[in-house]
């Protein structure tokens, strides 16, 4: 979509009927404020802020700076108004949210379950369902439902790499780390899915690979490699599998292991974004 000749303000609403879907350009902040509070009142959030912005101009930006299918990224998104809405539209988006306890609240309370109400279709016939809420006919974006929502905690910075440099370095953040936190840290720094408590293998987001962790104080051995090849060899699951590791001894033959097993040294081989 190219939309060109855009004007320089945006009026909320034309004169005239404002129950009209057609008489609704970019809303007023009291349109995101009411449809808020529409929600809480049906139990679908917990919390509402006064700073929400209507859902009608967050389509007027989506349809002037984006297409259908693309991938909108909303910053410091409190209440979600452009992700609920670009979602609506048929864009994929990611939530950025603060780390503060307001903003885990406001995230808990009103952005996640925002996003799950129109996941399941819940967001559509508010101005019938609550007439006490005064809500505008077309001031929102009804929507039926469909979609998937996942929602992920981004931990410190453990590794730096700098433009001039060949390799990563490591950060402090891993001292304080047990086994498991230290090998979740890494591999999900490379595009894996956290392993499960109680196993060392990971899978890639893609689902095309996996990878472990040789814990810092343990070196890789040819008899390690070895173990760990039989056993990707053994399992029906025929993804290669990825090492990390810390230190190794000399006498290792990666060559021998191709196809089945790849080594990768921490810090050298991190940050590389690799992952299929």
């Amino acid at each position: 979509m190219e939309i060109e000749n855009q004007q320089s303000i945006w009026l909320g609403r034309s004169k005239g009927s404002d129950d009209e879907i057609g008489d609704v350009f970019a809303g007023f902040t009291e349109d995101a404020t009411k449809h808020l509070k529409a929600l809480k009142a049906l139990g679908h959030i917990e919390s509402e802020i006064s700073t929400a912005k209507p859902e009608r101009l967050m389509l007027r930006l989506l349809d002037v700076f984006t297409n259908k299918g693309d991938l909108v990224l909303e910053v410091m998104s409190s209440t979600a108004d452009l992700t609920a809405v670009a979602l609506k539209s048929g864009r994929r988006a990611i939530a950025l949210q603060g780390s503060s306890e307001r903003d885990k609240s406001i995230t808990s309370g009103c952005a996640i379950p925002r996003l799950r109400a129109v996941l399941k279709g819940i967001d559509q016939n508010l101005e019938d369902k609550i007439p006490k809420a005064r809500i505008s006919k077309g001031s929102y974006i009804p929507y039926a439902g469909g979609g998937s929502l996942a929602t992920a905690v981004v931990g410190p910075e453990i590794a730096v790499l700098l433009a001039d440099d060949d390799h990563a370095t490591l950060t402090d953040a891993l001292s304080s780390m047990n086994s498991h936190e230290l090998a979740e840290a890494i591999l999900t720094a490379e595009g894996y899915l956290p392993p499960a408590k109680g196993t060392d293998l990971a899978l890639a987001i893609s689902g095309k690979e996996k990878a472990l962790v040789v814990p810092p104080e343990r070196y890789l051995t040819p008899e390690l490699v070895s173990a760990i090849a039989s056993e990707a060899a053994a399992d029906a699951d025929p993804r290669p599998t990825h090492v990390y590791y810390f230190r190794a001894t000399d006498d290792i033959d990666e060559k021998s292991f191709a196809g089945r097993v790849s080594l990768r040294r921490i810090p050298f081989d991190l940050l590389r974004l690799d992952v299929a």
